[in-house]
């Protein structure tokens, strides 16, 4: 079968229906690193064998910014399989630690109540009255991002500093440590989310704004 190379423009014979390049424009040379590539019908414009290459003739001919150098990375255990990840600096910035969310989901599992007594004490109305307190107190503002909500927002929620699952005697009922308001500190969904994830820090509590005012 004759066929015209849509490379060149010279005729050749092939046995395949499709084929569109002929033989001698299937190999070409990089004019960057030398190297030689195969190319087809798709990509017969194709000049350089890889991304780099490019990227590298066109800072020589001015039409790009140089490569960035590239950043140095930290190593990071993960706090539930203590397997070494390199973090970036803007990781290392923000404390990410689990090396994935599979481990993340491991470590809120674990630290979680087992048993109904966990979804009943956040059911109950002594929890709620102390929600509702603690969002008094810190005047329905999260505490990292300082984000204001309305009273009757449940974008905002009560986080643990130190997790309620660590004190011993927890029950369905407040509990004089666990629950006591220099250990509760009103955030938005997404910042308590960045928080157990362990890419933002916890807020400091002074004594003084850890006492409730009557509302």
């Amino acid at each position: 079968m004759i066929k015209t190379c849509k490379s060149c423009g010279e005729q050749f014979t092939t046995p395949y229906a499709p084929g569109a390049i002929c033989p001698s424009c299937k190999n070409r040379i990089c004019p960057v690193c030398g190297t030689q590539f195969a190319i087809h019908s798709l990509t017969r414009s194709k000049k350089y064998c890889c991304p780099a290459c490019y990227h590298k003739a066109k800072v020589q001919l001015g039409q790009r910014p140089p490569l960035q150098p590239t950043k140095e990375k930290t190593p990071i255990p993960c706090p539930q399989c203590g397997k070494i990840t390199q973090r970036l600096p803007y990781e290392v910035k923000y404390n990410t630690r689990f090396c994935n969310k599979a481990c993340y989901l491991a470590y809120r599992k674990a630290q979680r109540v087992n048993g109904r007594s966990h979804s009943y004490f956040y059911m109950s109305a002594d929890w709620i009255n102390l929600r509702r307190r603690i969002k008094h107190r810190d005047k329905h503002t999260c505490q990292i991002c300082f984000r204001m909500f309305a009273p009757q927002s449940r974008s905002l929620t009560i986080h643990h500093k130190t997790p309620r699952e660590t004190f011993p005697g927890i029950s369905d009922t407040i509990h004089i440590l666990a629950d006591d308001p220099t250990n509760l500190v009103a955030l938005c969904n997404s910042c308590h989310q960045k928080l157990h994830m362990g890419s933002a820090n916890i807020p400091v509590v002074s004594s003084e704004k850890g006492k409730l005012l009557p509302c």
